[in-house]
C-alpha cells in the first residue's frame, strides 16, 4: 500500500501523545461540534483515542496470521473480501474479543472526560458519576465505597466470562512452531 509508513507513523503519533495533555483542545472541538454535555462528547473522542491501540494490536495479530493460509485460499477461487471475510476474521476471534475486553474496561473506567465534557450526573460514565459523591465540604465515605463496588462488578464479571479468550489471545504469539 502506497503511504503506508505514513500510515503507520500518524498512529504511532496518537499513541505517544498524552491522554492528559489533548483534554483541553479537545474539549474546545467537541464544544464547537456542539455535542458538549451528551454521552457523544465522551463515545466520539474515546473512538479517536483508542482507534491508534486498535489497529496496532490487531495488526500485530494479522502481521504474524500465516501466508500459507492466505495463499491456499486464493488457490481455492477465494476473492479479497471472501480472504478477509471467511479466514481472516473468524481466525481473529481471540484478538478481537481481547481487544473488546480491554476497550470495555478502558471506557467503563473513563473518569477525565467525563468530568471535563459532560456537567449532567446521568449523561456520566460510572467512574464520572462518583465525582458526584464528592462535595465542598465533605465526602460521603460509605457511599463512595458502595458507589466504587457497583463500579467494579460489571468490569470483574466481563473479564471472568471472557478470561479464557483474553489469556489465549495474548499467548497466541508465544509458541513457534
Amino acid at each position: 500500500m502506497p503511504g503506508r509508513r505514513f500510515v503507520f507513523l500518524a498512529f504511532a503519533l496518537g499513541l505517544t501523545l498524552p491522554f492528559e495533555g489533548i483534554i483541553t483542545p479537545l474539549y474546545y472541538l467537541v464544544r464547537d461540534m456542539g455535542v458538549l454535555n451528551t454521552r457523544w462528547a465522551i463515545i466520539l473522542p474515546l473512538i479517536g483515542l483508542f482507534m491508534p491501540f486498535s489497529v496496532f494490536w490487531m495488526r500485530a495479530h494479522f502481521v504474524n496470521m500465516p501466508e500459507e493460509l492466505s495463499e491456499s485460499a486464493r488457490i481455492d477461487g477465494a476473492g479479497t473480501w471472501q480472504l478477509f471475510w471467511r479466514i481472516h476474521v473468524p481466525l481473529a476471534a481471540p484478538a478481537t474479543s481481547s481487544l473488546a475486553i480491554l476497550l470495555f474496561l478502558w471506557t467503563w473506567n473513563q473518569f477525565l472526560l467525563a468530568i471535563v465534557l459532560v456537567d449532567d450526573p446521568l449523561q456520566r460514565t460510572m467512574s464520572g458519576a462518583l465525582g458526584a459523591f464528592q462535595g465542598q465540604w465533605g465526602t460521603d465515605i460509605p457511599l463512595l465505597c458502595a458507589g466504587s463496588l457497583l463500579i467494579l462488578t460489571p468490569t470483574l464479571t466481563v473479564f471472568l466470562i471472557f478470561q479464557r479468550r483474553f489469556v489465549s489471545a495474548l499467548l497466541q504469539g508465544s509458541l513457534k512452531g
